[in-house]
């Protein structure tokens, strides 16, 4: 029986020594250059395809961070100005966080616009809260979201985002 569990201590230290031997023979980016070999190239039709979709979802996700978008779906009269900011706020991040993963399809110079965008959005709503006075309602601060628009378009820069956006769009299938 002691010859047993001399002999199984006997086996782990060979199959450990061994691992350890192969763990540093074996180079690592050998074994990532394998299972990258393995990964089946996808065609620039599939791939331009993807990146298309997630045009089309960061255009949606432009689209429903709109000041006007936040007021038709989230306005309500019994928030106060405050509140209803917070509500946007979170719509917003809420909207960004799902849409995060596109990044990986798009330019880089497109996701910045959508990062500042989001950014861009969440400081006018709070910078309108703070012009307010403290016992505003909700619907002031919609109304003043909507001042700003008309007072000038280029307050917000969802257009202009909007418009790089599909501009990209439009250049993956001129080349597709």
């Amino acid at each position: 029986m002691e010859n047993i569990t001399l002999v199984n201590a006997l086996i782990l230290i060979i199959v450990i020594i061994a691992g350890i031997f192969l763990y540093y023979k074996i180079p690592k980016k050998k074994i990532i250059k394998d299972v990258q070999a393995d990964i089946p190239a996808k065609s620039s039709q599939q791939s331009s395809l993807m990146k298309i979709q997630s045009y089309e979802r960061l255009v949606v996700f432009a689209e429903r961070i709109g000041f006007k978008s936040l007021i038709d779906r989230l306005s309500s009269d019994i928030l106060n100005a405050k509140e209803l900011g917070i509500v946007f706020s979170e719509a917003i991040r809420n909207e960004f966080d799902h849409n995060l993963s596109q990044q990986i399809y798009i330019s880089e110079k497109a996701w910045q616009a959508i990062v500042d965008l989001k950014d861009q959005q969440i400081f006018i709503i709070n910078l309108l809260i703070n012009t307010l006075p403290a016992e505003a309602s909700g619907k002031e601060l919609s109304e003043a979201m909507l001042s700003l628009l008309k007072a000038d378009e280029n307050a917000s820069m969802q257009t202009t985002v909007l418009e790089a956006l599909r501009f990209e769009a439009r250049q993956i299938l001129a080349t597709t």
